[in-house]
């Protein structure tokens, strides 16, 4: 069972649709990756996006392996992109949001088992991912980073009006 959907829809063009959880069951970001490596270099990637998010590790290599393609990516949010979704969905060229969709934004979850000092481990990580997720908003926002902080900090969702 897979969290996403490969598959052609013309000579020109073809479809990614994640309408899961990233990186679940037990479908991780390698085998991802492996079949986007064999869309066409000439062919259009619509990347369709209905997700709560997922594995923030995950999340990042398919954000860096879609940047990496030739192809235009143009990401289409119908529903939800939250979490890292919404990371993943800022690796197109064109982002087009549904107007009943939502994007929402925080900073990383985690969980952790261990002693104090695997706690402030975890907890520095954590804050090292957060730091990779508010520079990726900058860049394509525009924003400062005090102010993508802030949306982190506060869990912020926006309406397609409010996340143009």
């Amino acid at each position: 069972m897979n969290w996403y959907n490969i598959k052609s829809l013309s000579e020109s063009s073809t479809e990614v649709v994640i309408y899961d959880e990233i990186g679940s069951f037990g479908v991780n970001s390698k085998t991802f990756i492996e079949e986007l490596a064999n869309v066409p270099k000439d062919k259009e990637i619509l990347l369709r996006i209905n997700s709560p998010g997922g594995s923030v590790i995950d999340g990042l290599a398919i954000y860096d392996a879609l940047r990496r393609t030739p192809q235009k990516i143009v990401t289409r949010i119908e529903g939800l992109a939250a979490s890292i979704a919404s990371i993943v969905a800022l690796a197109g060229d064109e982002i087009v949001m549904s107007e009943n969709s939502l994007f929402m934004i925080h900073n990383v979850w985690g969980g952790e088992t261990g002693d104090s000092k695997d706690m402030r481990k975890a907890a520095d990580l954590m804050d090292k991912m957060s730091s990779k997720l508010v520079s990726i908003y900058m860049a394509k926002s525009g924003k400062d980073e005090s102010e993508v902080q802030s949306w982190m900090d506060d869990e912020t969702w926006f309406n397609a009006e409010e996340a143009l």
